[in-house]
């Protein structure tokens, strides 16, 4: 059942009459190449997935770093879409904010989609209560029961779809996406290892990225109080040697 492949051996020999034999064997080599590909794709993956993480090391620029990421991810993978929702409440309801994306060419990006802005999660109850349960979703858009949910992955021109919680200080702080537009597919437990790993990842980067943020904040506040002293004013370190002064003392 389904794809199959198979070798076939033979040796040639020529018979009385001048015409050719053949004296061949069929062989199935369906798992030996299953287990080739599989291989071929795994490497694939683990290629990727050193230059995702070598970015998310390296990076200069966090919006153009995740920009090149989900670039990496789309074009291995061939799907159409690869997004990020961060969620948030507003007077107390649950939305999502559609923050980073990339799509190929063969569809149209969503990200200036204004109600994609300020969507209420529960427009999306599916991918929503998957997204609690910490579990990723995924669904064929055709086999899916009628509802406002499935109209609005219609619209958007998706086939197949992809979602993964990320979560940040082991609370939900968003969704990463992945749509197919061009046909329906399986999602191989290849795939899936890698998704899950990309998004373990950029977990992890993101709370570094924010405490980054954090202690700059901290360090220009505290530059902004030492600058405002009229004094000079220096500090030394536990070797003597000054490390900080501010205008004034030098003037």
């Amino acid at each position: 059942k389904g794809l199959r492949w198979q070798r076939g051996i033979g040796k040639p020999s020529k018979l009385i009459d001048g015409s050719t034999a053949w004296d061949s064997i069929i062989v199935d080599i369906t798992e030996e190449k299953k287990t080739e590909l599989n291989l071929k794709e795994k490497t694939k993956y683990l290629t990727i997935l050193s230059e995702v993480n070598q970015e998310l090391i390296n990076y200069k620029d966090w919006d153009s770093s995740i920009n090149k990421i989900f670039r990496l991810i789309g074009e291995s993978m061939n799907v159409d879409r690869v997004y990020f929702f961060k969620y948030f409440y507003e007077e107390g309801i649950e939305k999502m904010k559609h923050i980073f994306e990339w799509c190929s060419a063969k569809t149209f990006p969503q990200i200036d989609d204004p109600q994609l802005q300020n969507l209420p999660s529960s427009h999306i109850p599916s991918i929503t209560e998957s997204m609690h349960k910490n579990k990723a979703y995924h669904a064929k858009i055709s086999d899916m029961p009628e509802s406002d949910e499935k109209t609005l992955f219609k619209e958007s021109g998706i086939k197949s779809i992809y979602n993964i919680p990320v979560k940040v200080r082991q609370k939900l702080f968003g969704l990463l996406g992945f749509d197919d537009c061009t046909k329906e597919r399986e999602w191989s437990d290849q795939e899936i290892s890698f998704l899950a790993t990309i998004a373990q990842n950029i977990s992890i980067a993101y709370e570094s990225h924010v405490a980054e943020l954090k202690l700059i904040k901290e360090v220009k506040a505290r530059e902004a109080i030492l600058e405002s002293i009229k004094d000079g004013f220096f500090s030394i370190n536990e070797n003597w040697t000054i490390n900080y002064w501010n205008e004034e003392a030098e003037r």
